[in-house]
């Protein structure tokens, strides 16, 4: 559902792109844009111009206008209508600079008060936007509603005073233009079966029911309609609209889907002007009408009931503006028992204001709820905040801050099924235009994603809350929970696969993981299909491999961050000639492993996927390069290349893999994985000193060399080491 603004702007950004990029526009207009500067003459035709566009709220060009008018800087109703087309395109400082040359002009237009104290909102110097907002509120009624507004203002700066510095709960990044454009993209919702699809709405210009005017402000806008994106963290990224039977020529908002990802829930504008709930079940049959149901429940639109969010298929929460509630909207919780609904309950006044609170979302354990607000404990206009739930009942809610919350708006916060990221829509200036989505990565990974469900909170009577209460510390220790990251191997068929759709979503959080760990680095291992030539095998899968390391350098991560080997078809998982199918060898042979390699005491948990195997086709070489990937082993340098090196020793049943350091164009061949050094240095003795007179015995640990030097440091946890140290650095 988008988001009512109740904010001072003399109109929403939104509008400024409805306006601007509409196709209809008067012959004068277009004589007057098109002519720019060429065609007009005259810096009163220059003025005119720009006070066509400032009415018609085309701020853009307005200011293209203003911008080549000669006298403007001794036109002080000029400086101020520049000032506001500056802060409606996100020009703030340019915007406060205006208005000082209207007030030095002697300018009484109370607008120069309010514009300067919004941007100076937005530039988050919320001491000077409140003396503004002050001054504003001194030259207009007392008692109004407008001076309510201002009021609020006034106490949410000095609240966003107050945390202004406080911890981050992560970084965040705008989607892009895979799914974002110059309108309006909301509601983004995440696709229970697919980890990479997404569902939003949008009014963008292909809307199905193409250029309408829209009721509440006579504007001729685009439609909503819903549309979906897979691999939307890709360059790869499919963006779609939904079928004809969900989207019509009237206005369609996503609100959710079911957990089982069988459901959709929707709303549409009916030609009477009401709004009716819709389900849909993703039948294939696209085009269906007898596919779509009303959702027949407690739930009405036009009761003001909005933001379902489907907790299960019995519980839901939404948003309304009933009744009863604390004032605006509240969030609501409705339950299904034995197919019968309940009424619905009001969570109560620790998560509900009197102010508006909407777009519930809560993870999966039940014990966390997200929702936006614009309360007066916001940054302007609304915010999103989160609780948790305890014993004691909800927990006084908290201000995720910058830079997830701006003086402008955000809403529709829906967090990933990993818990490490989320996504939410926010009108923010440096945008595409309109609401854009953004991706929120977590510095602390939402564990309660992964909780058994318990919704104790459903128990807890309205009134036992108190507004303001703090929750008693627990006299137990709290112990950290670390963070967990669930690394999955690359897979690929073809060379194009290696950077495929499927592996560039996994390599896009191993990218934005490994930001916010700086200190932890990752190992590339590529890995082939026995195709009998080990020598190509194992020059291939280092090509491959490199490939993935140059898209993770592309993307951010510094080079020393990253380390590459390959083994080829030397430690395949599965016997080739031990498969009725050659798709099973292919599909678990042919792939690039990513180790995440933490320090001690880091609080990032790594979970690798576990590869299943039959036994009877387990290759127990794969065993082996698991062991040698884990605690002590020792391995044989021979011989090193710029290019494919043929040798028979690739052959050599010990196996043979290629290691790439990070700053060297040079490939080094390594032999064997060890678990002594006796056992080392006895394949060591049966190489030919004449053929590889460079050969070494080399130390890993945990798959990482160490350096002589080092070795030292390890004796103690590896006292296999005493020996290497005897014999090879000792001799």
């Amino acid at each position: 559902m988008s988001i009512k603004f109740r904010n001072f702007k003399s109109s929403s950004l939104i509008y400024l792109f409805y306006s601007f990029f509409r196709p209809k526009i008067s012959l004068f207009g277009i004589l007057l844009f098109f002519g720019l500067p060429s065609i007009i003459t005259g810096q009163k035709q220059v003025l005119k111009s720009a006070e066509y566009f400032f009415d018609k709220q085309e701020y853009v060009t307005a200011l293209n206008y203003f911008d080549t008018y000669d006298k403007i800087d001794k036109d002080k109703k000029a400086l101020v209508q520049k000032g506001i087309c500056e802060y409606q395109v996100g020009k703030f400082s340019e915007c406060i600079a205006s208005m000082k040359k209207a007030f030095d002009q002697k300018s009484t237009d109370n607008a120069m008060f309010l514009y300067t104290a919004m941007s100076y909102q937005a530039l988050q110097n919320y001491k000077d936007a409140a003396i503004f907002y002050k001054n504003y509120l001194s030259n207009i009624k007392s008692n109004s509603s407008e001076s309510d507004e201002v009021i609020k203002k006034i106490e949410q700066c000095q609240y966003a005073q107050n945390i202004l510095f406080s911890d981050k709960v992560g970084f965040v990044e705008n989607l892009g233009s895979n799914v974002n454009s110059k309108y309006n993209e909301i509601n983004p919702v995440f696709s229970p079966t697919q980890v990479n699809k997404l569902y939003f709405s949008s009014d963008r210009n292909l809307s199905t029911g193409g250029l309408q005017k829209e009721k509440e402000t006579g504007m001729d806008r685009y439609m909503y309609d819903v549309y979906s994106v897979e691999n939307y963290q890709t360059e790869l990224s499919i963006l779609k609209k939904l079928p004809t039977r969900i989207n019509t020529s009237r206005t369609e908002h996503i609100q959710s889907i079911s957990k089982d990802g069988l459901v959709i829930f929707y709303d549409r504008e009916l030609e009477d002007h009401s709004t009716a709930i819709l389900t849909d079940t993703f039948s294939t049959n696209q085009d269906s009408m007898s596919l779509t149901y009303e959702f027949h429940s407690p739930i009405i639109y036009d009761l003001g009931d909005r933001d379902i969010f489907p907790i299960n298929d019995s519980l839901y929460l939404f948003s309304s503006m009933r009744e009863g509630g604390y004032g605006g909207y509240d969030i609501y919780s409705v339950e299904r028992k034995e197919g019968t609904w309940g009424q619905p309950k009001n969570l109560g006044d620790r998560i509900n204001t009197a102010f508006d609170d909407r777009f519930p979302f809560m993870t999966n354990g039940g014990h966390e709820i997200y929702y936006s607000s614009n309360s007066l404990n916001s940054l302007g206009g609304y915010d999103i905040f989160s609780s948790s739930f305890s014993i004691d009942g909800w927990a006084v809610p908290r201000n995720l801050a910058l830079p997830v919350n701006t003086y402008g708006n955000e809403g529709g916060f829906r967090i990933s099924a990993d818990g490490t990221f989320a996504i939410f829509s926010s009108d923010r200036a440096e945008g595409s235009g309109g609401n854009d989505l953004y991706i929120l990565y977590f510095k602390e990974q939402v564990l309660d994603q992964f909780e058994i469900p318990d919704f104790a909170w459903l128990n807890i009577e309205e009134e036992t809350s108190e507004v303001g209460k703090s929750l008693p510390e627990s006299s137990e220790s709290v112990v950290a929970k670390k963070r967990q990251f669930f690394n999955k191997p690359l897979y690929y068929k073809t060379d194009i696969d290696v950077l495929g759709p499927q592996n560039l979503t996994k390599l896009k959080l191993v990218t934005d993981m490994l930001k916010i760990y700086p200190d932890h680095f990752v190992k590339l291992i590529g890995h082939a299909t026995d195709a009998k030539k080990s020598d190509y095998d194992l020059y291939f899968s280092i090509k491959r491999t490199e490939e993935v390391a140059k898209y993770l350098s592309s993307h951010g991560l510094k080079s020393d961050k990253i380390q590459i080997e390959a083994c080829g078809s030397s430690f395949p998982a599965v016997y080739s000639s031990k498969v009725e199918s050659s798709d099973v060898a292919d599909k678990l042979n042919n792939r690039i492993d990513m180790d995440i390699i933490v320090p001690e005491n880091s609080p990032l948990q790594v979970q690798n996927e576990t590869i299943e195997i039959s036994p009877q086709i387990r290759n127990p070489k794969f065993d082996e390069y698991l062991h040698s990937e884990k605690g002590l082993s020792y391995r044989i340098y021979f011989a090193s290349s710029e290019q494919l090196y043929k040798d028979e020793i690739t052959k050599h049943p010990d196996g043979v893999c290629v290691l790439k350091p990070y700053d060297k164009t040079r490939y080094d061949y390594i032999l064997g994985r060890y678990d002594t050094y006796k056992t080392a240095k006895k394949a060591y003795n049966k190489l030919s000193s004449t053929q590889y007179p460079n050969a070494k015995i080399l130390v890993f640990i945990d798959g990482i060399e160490i350096k002589d030097e080092e070795v030292i440091k390890h004796v103690e946890k590896h006292t296999d080491l005493e020996n290497y140290l005897l014999y090879e650095i000792g001799k």
